[in-house]
């Protein structure tokens, strides 16, 4: 946490890798210590803080571009685009299936 004040008061970017080059680590190390319960909470407040950072970083108050921002949000899972599922699967009718349809609509019409 210290890392993260420090960039806070000198107005440093908040990062994955400098929250690892701070802990004297790798990428890889972070994250397996994430999947070992005793360390998970520590590390998802850290990258939480990592998060943050890229996010109000999309809000550009001083000019900076926010591409590297967009970036860095889509590792953490963001997403740019709508995503929908759907469970309609359409069915092929044969002609013999169509010809009883028009056939039951024409005896409606008469």
């Amino acid at each position: 946490m210290a890392f993260i004040e420090e960039c806070k008061k000198t107005d440093k970017p908040i990062t994955i890798t400098g929250i690892c080059i701070r802990l004297e680590t790798t990428r890889q190390t972070l994250m397996d210590y994430e999947r070992k319960d005793e360390f998970a909470d520590a590390v998802k407040r850290l990258k939480l803080h990592a998060e943050n950072y890229a996010e109000e970083t999309l809000y550009n108050k001083n000019g900076r571009a926010v591409v590297g921002a967009i970036f860095a949000l889509k590792n953490f899972g963001w997403s740019d685009k709508m995503e929908f599922e759907s469970s309609y699967k359409p069915s092929i009718m044969t002609e013999k299936e169509r010809e009883e349809i028009r056939a039951r609509m024409r005896s409606f019409s008469e």
